[in-house]
């Protein structure tokens, strides 16, 4: 979750978490892809 401020689509920022940093992006719903049909970057 993102505050109300930082929440319109295409905003970037970074968030840090016990794994690393990383870079981020809002998008629209649904981000859920049951399809794979967006190309995973691992």
């Amino acid at each position: 979750m993102v505050e109300i401020n930082s929440s319109e689509i295409g905003n970037e920022f970074k968030v840090t978490t016990n794994e690393g940093i990383f870079n981020c992006k809002v998008v629209e719903k649904p981000f859920y892809d049951p399809k794979k049909k967006i190309a995973s970057s691992n």
